[in-house]
């Protein structure tokens, strides 16, 4: 029974990390023409430090799976958000160099 002197300080960052996720995504709001606009790399990036703050508490609680398993997630997570920064940066570079305006949908995939 010596895990129970580690749920209560992992509940405990857990609640913090979930509060600090909500906060950061609350600050990156905004409105645009009356909706809702989220940045999508800070809420990208707000995730992946929370899923990393996550497994940090799992290591500290003994652990060992869930750290490797949340970490596993937030290298997925970061794949997700250079994926958005490429995009952002290919439709920048894209706008720069033709004087008509150019609008993405959809970057294409890259050839391997």
């Amino acid at each position: 029974m010596k895990h129970k002197k580690y749920v209560l300080p992992l509940a405990v960052v857990t609640v913090v990390a979930v509060a600090s996720f909500l906060s950061g995504s609350r600050a990156a709001h905004g409105t645009v023409s009356g909706a809702t606009y989220v940045d999508p790399m800070t809420a990208c990036v707000n995730q992946y430090n929370s899923i990393v703050t996550n497994a940090k508490a799992s290591l500290a609680g003994g652990d060992r799976n869930g750290a490797i398993r949340l970490l596993l997630a937030a290298r997925s997570q970061l794949g997700k958000c250079e994926e958005i920064h490429n995009n952002s940066t290919a439709s920048v570079s894209l706008g720069l160099n033709d004087s008509t305006p150019t609008v993405l949908t959809k970057t294409p995939p890259l050839c391997s």
